[in-house]
């Protein structure tokens, strides 16, 4: 059985990308007001196209689930 945890993300760590690739340069950190949408990805290359550590995922296929009850911006 899995159990539902709350996890805070500060959106100072965000950067706005499309595709996984940076969708402008950086005018300074994002604000809650300017969401309008938010998603994950999982990716086995970096933004930069490079292949991901395998320190990070391991290598292979592997099992990965992740759900999303909800999302609130602060």
């Amino acid at each position: 059985s899995t159990e539902w945890q709350d996890v805070t993300l500060s959106l100072k760590d965000f950067k706005p990308s499309f595709g996984g690739r940076a969708s402008r340069p950086s005018v300074g950190p994002l604000r809650n007001e300017q969401m309008t949408t938010a998603g994950f990805m999982l990716s086995l290359k970096t933004m930069h196209g490079e292949p991901t550590p395998k320190e990070y995922f391991g290598e292979g296929i592997f099992p990965f689930r992740l759900e999303v009850r909800s999302m609130r911006f602060e």
